[in-house]
């Protein structure tokens, strides 16, 4: 079995419900996600999703605890 360290769907959808109920706007990433890690190079040529989908299980872990407030 191949196992990757890339996001699983499970948490790519968590951290979008989280945006989402949070106010960030889904289709286009703003200055608000440079406080969850996002660069600019990121926000300028990415979607919030795609973002999610390239993060490791640690980072995406670190961005759903940000906005959980763990």
């Amino acid at each position: 079995m191949i196992t990757t360290n890339t996001a699983t769907d499970k948490q790519v959808a968590y951290a979008l419900a989280l945006l989402e109920r949070a106010g960030y706007d889904l289709r286009h990433m703003d200055r608000r996600y440079a406080a969850l890690g996002a660069t600019m190079r990121v926000r300028s040529s990415m979607t919030p999703e795609e973002w999610l989908r390239s993060l490791t299980r640690r980072e995406i872990s670190e961005v759903i605890d940000g906005l959980t407030g763990r």
